[in-house]
């Protein structure tokens, strides 16, 4: 697919966003194999922020395939609990999305401005054989997430699940680990940022297909392990976990974000100053 892959290696890093290119060429090896096999569907996105992945999916869409977006954009949310979980993310209004992804393609996606759970009636036939599920960062809703996608996700479909093992996201780490746990939600592939997983188990030989793909990546390492005795292949970059010297000077500089830094270097400018001054306790 040339548009997915002259995106991902030209215009993919100018849309704001959290999407790597590792995930974005699994996304792109997956629906490409999935149309060698003659599975048809549409493609399903919880959680769009600026469109960075949105766009993307787009780019795999084949004849008679649909894009369903789901996102408050500039909705106000309904309560305080999703309030602090959509702080951050203000600014991302619906048209302009719209705007940015009428750049890249001539047909609009689907887009359901409201809350995920808010999707039942989607569940009235399983259409889908992708969902990508990057919304709401609380247990509850990630788990009404998960709840959806065996209702509408096709036999051989693939669910992508965000921040699985991410810090500061314990809610959608939960959900998910439970249902791998307790229900039918299978890892296929692990990546530093996504689950690939299936919904029972995956079609024959889907494992090694994606391992096809991740190993024309030259910057990455596998590891083989299972999960519920199932193959699953972990992605990690390359030199994952070996030791190097650090930098003795600007380590801040290497490890954090610009803003902390300068806030670090006016922090003691200030402390300076007090001293010059005899004013320093």
């Amino acid at each position: 697919m040339s548009g997915a892959g002259d995106y991902i290696d030209r215009e993919m890093a100018g849309v704001p966003g959290w999407f790597s290119a590792i995930d974005a060429l699994l996304f792109t090896g997956i629906s490409e194999w999935q149309h060698e096999d003659g599975l048809r569907g549409d493609l399903l996105e919880i959680g769009v922020y600026k469109g960075k992945s949105a766009i993307l999916l787009g780019h795999l869409l084949g004849d008679g395939e649909r894009l369903v977006l789901c996102d408050l954009f500039d909705e106000p949310t309904p309560s305080s609990a999703t309030s602090d979980d959509h702080s951050g993310y203000e600014g991302h209004a619906l048209d302009g999305f719209l705007a940015t992804y009428r750049h890249h393609h001539s047909q609009p996606p689907i887009v359901y401005q409201c809350l995920s759970n808010r999707l039942r009636d989607l569940e009235s036939t399983k259409a889908f054989r992708m969902i990508h599920v990057d919304g709401s960062h609380l247990y509850n809703d990630v788990q009404s997430d998960i709840d959806l996608v065996p209702n509408v996700l096709l036999d051989g479909g693939i669910v992508i699940l965000d921040d699985y093992r991410t810090l500061h996201t314990p809610g959608v780490s939960g959900a998910i680990w439970e249902a791998v746990a307790t229900r039918s939600l299978l890892p296929i592939c692990l990546t530093h940022d996504k689950m690939f997983a299936s919904w029972g188990p995956p079609r024959p030989g889907t494992t090694e297909r994606v391992r096809s793909i991740v190993t024309a990546i030259p910057w990455v390492e596998l590891i083989d392990d299972t999960v519920s005795g199932h193959d699953v292949v972990v992605v990690l970059p390359q030199g994952y976990g070996e030791d190097s010297p650090a930098p003795r000077h600007g380590l801040a500089r290497a490890v954090l974000p610009p803003v902390a830094v300068d806030l670090g270097r006016q922090f003691r400018a200030w402390c300076s100053a007090r001293r010059r001054s005899g004013q320093e306790r």
